[in-house]
């Protein structure tokens, strides 16, 4: 009994702390502008009386029956556990068109953007998708300097609805166009979907490199709408 209220008593001074610790924090909250949160607001998990951001997306975070560590994930999100831990991922995987003209990888971003840039009130989704069908390049191919016998890789990213195909043709400083992989043993090109809706992304490597693959790299993304291209060179020293 006398052990009981010793424990007892103890808890009660404990309490007695934490209220006298809470009631002097929460006196002095700092004040938390809701544009510098883009995921939306919360109390502090501590004494819950101070306002604090809620973890964004791709920030780390806590499920909701976890010791508190990293915070709770805002408005539209949720945690998930991936390979790189516990991480923020928006609900809503589409891509949207803002009502600005503006494409967004999912609402989530949008939401972000509309609080970053005060646009709460007017900014909002047009249509799911991007907001332009046609193709476009949005990651294209950057120039390359390497020695012979190295490899080498260009990059190239599209969007587009209906996602658009990817080619590849390269002009010879002999002035010959010649669209790739051709018969050339060397070269080697593959393509998938994405990242993202309504996207889709190109490699092609060159192994082994020679002085003969020396040119300008052209990518051509084509939907039922046009075509777009974009080119990089490779130039082969030694």
């Amino acid at each position: 009994m006398k052990v009981l209220l010793v424990c007892l008593l103890a808890l009660a001074v404990v309490s007695a702390a934490d209220n006298a610790k809470c009631k002097k924090k929460c006196a002095k909250c700092p004040l938390v502008e809701r544009s510098s949160c883009l995921a939306g607001m919360e109390k502090d998990h501590e004494c819950n009386c101070c306002d604090i951001c809620s973890r964004f997306e791709g920030e780390e975070c806590d499920m909701k029956d976890d010791k508190h560590k990293h915070g709770q994930c805002g408005d539209g999100l949720e945690c998930r556990k991936t390979p790189g831990g516990q991480i923020c991922q928006c609900v809503w995987n589409e891509m949207v068109c803002g009502t600005n003209g503006q494409d967004y990888n999912n609402l989530c971003q949008l939401m972000a953007a509309a609080v970053r840039e005060g646009l709460q009130e007017t900014l909002e989704v047009d249509h799911v998708g991007p907001c332009k069908n046609e193709s476009r390049i949005v990651g294209p191919p950057r120039y390359i300097k390497n020695n012979t016998n190295e490899n080498v890789v260009l990059t190239c990213e599209a969007i587009g609805n209906p996602v658009p195909t990817l080619k590849w043709e390269v002009k010879r400083s002999n002035g010959k166009t010649t669209e790739m992989p051709g018969d050339d043993d060397h070269i080697m090109i593959a393509i998938r979907g994405g990242p993202g809706m309504f996207k889709i992304s190109g490699w092609m490597q060159i192994e082994g490199l020679k002085k003969r693959h020396e040119g300008d790299y052209t990518c051509i993304a084509v939907n039922k709408h046009n075509a777009d291209k974009a080119t990089a060179r490779i130039k082969v020293i030694n």
